[in-house]
């Protein structure tokens, strides 16, 4: 059924508008009633999350070398690492953060010694290659270091051992097939005499 406006030109309102604005009204009067009684159902417990002790409740509690990283060849055909780290807060949420971030490559002894590196240690009888150390308490280098669109940390690692170049998804033709099968890419974030926290990626062919 329509309804219709109706014009009245003397001082009574018709019967009907009245009705109208109960029934309304006792609609609205169910609605939140309903919503309440939503509410009041049993719901599963949400999960506890453990805020770090300190003045910022968002500060990071877990790191990862990203899946992202990979190795690419430059132009002069030489290879580099584009390592994405990315850290969390209690949340599970991508954060930012403040401290050394030091990232290492290890390989097998044999390929450390092709380096001319024989220190360290990541795993039984791997050996450090090469570290690289970012300050991200420098302001300017953080939000610089930090990729919007990934939220991680975007770093580039050049200097790398030339064997790197046969990880590339796309060795430059004539690259020789590298000896070594196998590295493992770490990355440690501290940011206090004992606060540090730590993850490693493997790079395989």
């Amino acid at each position: 059924n329509r309804v219709r406006r109706q014009s009245v030109h003397c001082g009574v309102r018709p019967a009907c508008r009245p009705i109208l604005f109960l029934a309304l009204a006792s609609t609205l009067t169910v609605i939140p009633a309903l919503a309440l009684c939503g509410c009041l159902a049993d719901d599963p417990k949400p999960p506890v999350i453990q805020v770090p002790a300190g003045n910022n409740p968002f500060a990071p509690v877990s790191l990862r070398v990203h899946p992202l990283t990979h190795v690419q060849l430059e132009g002069d055909a030489k290879p580099s690492i584009i390592c994405h780290v990315e850290v969390r807060d209690a949340w599970g949420d991508s954060a930012k953060c403040l401290g050394t971030l030091s990232i290492r490559l290890f390989g097998p002894p044999a390929a450390a010694a092709a380096a001319g590196s024989a220190e360290g240690a990541a795993t039984a009888g791997d050996r450090e290659i090469n570290r690289w150390d970012v300050n991200l308490n420098d302001l300017e280098t953080n939000a610089a270091m930090f990729d919007p669109a990934t939220r991680t940390y975007r770093i580039q690692l050049i200097g790398g051992p030339v064997w790197l170049a046969g990880f590339a998804p796309r060795p430059a033709e004539g690259t020789p097939a590298p000896k070594v099968s196998r590295a493992i890419l770490q990355a440690t974030l501290s940011w206090g005499p004992d606060q540090a926290m730590s993850d490693d990626l493997v790079l395989s062919r």
